[in-house]
């Protein structure tokens, strides 16, 4: 029977460490605290395996692979391959490529930061990976390039953050997670699990030096942080601070100047102390403490839940505004009755360059919704129904009954904009198959302003085109990012091509593992595989500006 199955209990934080180093299936609720999703950083954790560890001990060429690194089993080879994943080699076997003959390639340079994470329980502890976006030897020789290249010269494999930039920090790592901000200045990194009572984890600030060197000790340590955020200097950072019977509470949401231009200064509570789901005698708040920050690092966006509503909330200057109260059936002004929502505290937001509109995709009721808002502004928020299920019918069991070739079920990876904030880009999901097989993914895009109209086929712009089957050119995507220009798309998915150059990738690694991708943001283009080892997934690729231009 056809469901949505990652709609079925989403009761645990959305792009969480946890959603990264658990399968990205979301088949079930969260397992705890396990980390962070970050706008300008990029955040590994090493909460343990995940579904297919241990499972399947054989490459996509049935050798054995046994959880190692570099090609993962794969054997070394000199071919060029590249390409569709039907098994047609295609300009793209350079890693620079990505749009048909003749069409010119966007001009911009930067690297890739992504989370390294091993598949099988026997593999390297996780890591936080820097590459350039250009790796022909992903493809030609994935035994030495698999894991990326040297960005510094081009010449060695990628760097391993761990063992290139710790050396000197006294035996830190990323096992536990790692966040460095986007200008290649600052890293906090995990020193161990979250506190025994759940309320986040203890971060080592540490500074980052121009050869990539890190060095810990000046800004000392942050305890029982739940979530965290570089914006340039500014570290943005959550902690509770009135915890309640039912096991949530209220979190100070905090900012520290890291060049040590300000003192640290409180900025709000959230949920606010008169907040009725705060104020109510049993508590009805189910906030933990997440974020989003926009990327002037002037806007925080948060979403206070409970098990019924959510309430959208946007800080900028000094001042807190209350954009929405969302509940499918509300008494009043305060109270929502219902028996549960689809709602998280981590949900799908995203903000504008410029920190003033924000859009935030939902489930309400039989539609998935789309809305837009505009902060410090008199202009009302506005919202278009992108798919809606018939009258009576509950929309996770009969959304994928009801979808054109156009529509996704649901929206994944956090919403990013243009340069010029006029088009919105993201991942629509739709979960419409067996466990064994991939499900329907494309990176899509829609016009902001078309938000608050009718939404047809033609208002959606679909850039991957993904076949609605089980093959390899299915590209199952999980997160997406801008490159720092907005003229590529930075993603991992499921894998293209094997470790053999010119062989698709096929068997039990075309389904769960991941690789990193770079494609021009272009309709037509083609992504171009950047990374390729069979032992390790790709997390979270992030696309960095070359410390030379920071």
């Amino acid at each position: 029977m056809l469901t949505l199955k990652s709609l079925e209990g989403r009761k645990g934080p959305r792009h969480l460490r946890l959603d990264e180093v658990a399968a990205r299936r979301l088949a079930g609720p969260g397992a705890g605290l396990c980390g962070l999703a970050l706008l300008g950083a990029i955040a590994i954790a090493g909460c343990g395996a995940e579904e297919d560890g241990g499972d399947a001990k054989t490459d996509d060429t049935g050798t054995s692979d046994g959880g190692g690194g570099g090609g993962g089993g794969g054997e070394e080879t000199t071919g060029d391959g590249g390409g569709t994943g039907d098994g047609t080699k295609t300009d793209a076997a350079d890693g620079g490529a990505g749009v048909d003959a003749g069409v010119e390639l966007p001009k911009e340079t930067f690297w890739l930061l992504y989370g390294r994470r091993s598949r099988f329980p026997t593999g390297d502890e996780n890591d936080l990976v820097l590459t350039d976006k250009t790796n022909p030897g992903a493809l030609t020789n994935s035994g030495t390039y698999g894991i990326g290249i040297n960005p510094l010269d081009h010449k060695g494999k990628a760097l391993q953050i761990t063992k290139y930039s710790f050396k000197k920090a006294g035996g830190l790592s990323c096992a536990f997670g790692c966040v460095m901000s986007q200008n290649f200045k600052y890293v906090a990194v995990a020193d161990g699990q979250p506190s025994a009572d759940g309320k986040g984890y203890t971060y080592k600030l540490g500074l980052v030096k121009p050869n990539l060197e890190v060095e810990v000790g000046k800004f000392g340590d942050l305890k029982n942080v739940a979530d965290l955020h570089f914006a340039g200097d500014k570290l943005y950072y959550s902690q509770a601070r009135n915890c309640f019977d039912t096991g949530k509470c209220q979190y100070e949401i905090r900012l520290r100047m890291m060049d040590g231009s300000a003192e640290e200064k409180l900025l709000t509570v959230m949920a606010p102390d008169n907040d009725p789901d705060v104020l109510a005698s049993v508590k009805h708040t189910t906030y933990t403490g997440r974020f989003q920050v926009s990327e002037d690092g002037k806007t925080l966006v948060f979403l206070t839940t409970t098990i019924r509503s959510v309430k959208v909330w946007a800080w900028r200057d000094g001042n807190l505004y209350k954009l929405d109260y969302i509940c499918e059936h509300p008494l009043d002004n305060e109270t929502c009755v219902g028996d549960g929502s689809q709602y998280h505290d981590n949900d799908e937001v995203g903000i504008s360059p410029d920190g003033l509109t924000v859009v935030l995709f939902t489930i309400v009721d039989r539609s998935l919704r789309v809305r837009r808002y505009q902060i410090a502004s008199t202009t009302a928020s506005v919202f278009s129904d992108i798919v809606t299920v018939p009258a009576g019918a509950a929309y996770k069991q009969s959304v994928c009954f009801s979808l054109a070739d156009w529509q996704h079920a649901e929206i994944r990876s956090r919403p990013t904009f243009s340069a010029d904030g006029t088009t919105v880009y993201f991942v629509g999901n739709s979960e419409c198959t067996s466990e064994k097989e991939k499900p329907w993914t494309d990176i899509l895009g829609l016009e902001v302003a078309k938000i608050g109209k009718p939404i047809g086929a033609s208002d959606i712009l679909n850039f991957t085109k993904n076949p609605r089957d089980n093959s390899t050119s299915n590209l199952w995507i999980r997160d997406l990012r801008l490159s720092p220009d907005k003229k590529y798309f930075v993603f991992n998915a499921s894998p293209l091509w094997s470790t053999v150059a010119d062989e698709p990738a096929s068997g039990d690694r075309a389904l769960k593992d991941t690789e990193a991708y770079v494609m021009p943001l272009q309709l037509g283009a083609k992504p171009v595989q950047v990374t390729n080892e069979v032992g390790y997934h790709v997390d979270r690729p992030e696309a960095m500006r070359p410390i030379e231009a920071n």
